[in-house]
């Protein structure tokens, strides 16, 4: 589900993205929905309501959570954000990482300021 701002933007793209991977029909999901908002969070010129960094917690058939630390850029520099807060040095992380440019995920837990200051 999308909420927010430009919902029908975020829809089409959603299906988009599902047709160019084979999955429309399929009704699986994986990471596509975070795929549309980190795209439309990078082509934002025509939406100047939204922006910042993605914010992404995956929640389960039960009802488990995990929220993500997010590599993106802020101020031109990569950086760790967690839930839209840029990550700080002498902070612990133990959160899973996703790189929104690979949709790789990494193990947060032995993280030691691997990004630009």
């Amino acid at each position: 589900m999308f909420i927010g701002d430009y919902v029908d933007i975020a829809k089409k793209k959603l299906i988009d993205l599902l047709r160019e991977k084979n999955k429309l029909t399929s009704g699986d999901l994986d990471y596509e929905p975070f795929e549309v908002l980190v795209d439309m969070l990078k082509n934002n010129s025509d939406m100047p309501a939204i922006g910042g960094a993605p914010q992404l917690l995956k929640v389960y058939r039960h009802m488990n959570t995990t929220a993500f630390a997010v590599k993106w850029k802020v101020n031109s520099k990569s950086r760790i954000v967690f839930l839209g807060r840029p990550f700080q040095a002498a902070e612990k992380l133990s959160h899973p990482l996703i790189d929104p440019e690979t949709m790789v995920i990494s193990n947060t837990t032995n993280i030691e300021n691997d990004f630009e200051e």
